[in-house]
């Protein structure tokens, strides 16, 4: 029986080396090729250096600042992959639990982290308050940011995408405006809820002269977006929209 108990041990330990060693490999492969900032990857900025697993507040970090503060636009590319992260499934999961009460000298943290998704789920959220760093600098993300609001099939993405798009602001408008048009129900609604948040537009009280500057913008499709979107929020206002 003590043997059995101790052969069952020995080969929870070896698949746990063996994960380690199997996440080390593959983190590193995968890792995306990031801008520097003091002789640091963004990631590491972006990343809380609290323990495990990362805790989180309502302010953006001070690190997060300072490195997209200087970085700029060329953090875009890496916040948009970290915002469309999915959470991993539960057999990685279980992995990662599992590793995370190693020692941390067998390096266990950060494979842990992997494997458990907390890395992908701290990078994503620090993506999230780096845009709001970056605010209508980060305009030329939207689209994108729209694509993985409406299509991603991770919720947690689609959400983290949304609050993206309402940290950059109103520059985003005309791109939402255009999916507006041309999305279903489901995701017009989301599309809505971002821009009566940027907006600070209700049915009671939208701002009238922001959203008809829109009626006579020369993409068709933007065009289409504002007089829908006014059909639905705001209809009194197409009798004293200015002609197209």
């Amino acid at each position: 029986m003590v043997a059995e108990t101790m052969r069952a041990r020995r080969k929870w330990i070896l698949l746990l080396i063996g994960g380690i060693i199997m996440g080390t490999v593959v983190w590193n492969l995968t890792r995306e090729r990031e801008p520097f900032f003091e002789g640091k990857p963004l990631s590491w900025w972006i990343l809380p250096h609290d323990g495990y697993p990362p805790n989180y507040n309502m302010e953006v970090e001070e690190p997060i600042s300072r490195a997209v503060g200087a970085l700029g636009t060329n953090t875009i590319p890496c916040l948009l992959k970290w915002i469309a992260y999915a959470p991993p499934p539960e057999w990685r999961s279980k992995i990662g639990d599992r590793v995370a009460k190693l020692p941390r000298t067998l390096g266990s943290e950060k494979v842990a982290w992997w494997f458990d998704g907390m890395r992908g789920c701290a990078l994503s959220q620090g993506a999230v308050d780096a845009f709001r760093v970056l605010g209508s600098a980060a305009a030329p993300a939207a689209p994108e940011l729209i694509r993985i609001a409406e299509n991603a099939d991770s919720e947690m993405a689609q959400f983290q995408a949304r609050s993206a798009l309402v940290h950059i602001g109103e520059p985003t408008t005309p791109a939402l405006l255009a999916a507006y048009s041309r999305a279903v129900e489901t995701n017009r609604t989301m599309i809505a809820i971002c821009l009566n948040e940027i907006w600070n537009i209700s049915t009671n009280g939208p701002d009238h002269g922001f959203i008809t500057n829109f009626f006579i913008h020369p993409d068709a499709l933007v065009r289409q977006g504002a007089t829908n979107f006014t059909l639905s929020h705001a209809p009194e206002l197409l009798t004293n929209a200015p002609p197209r």
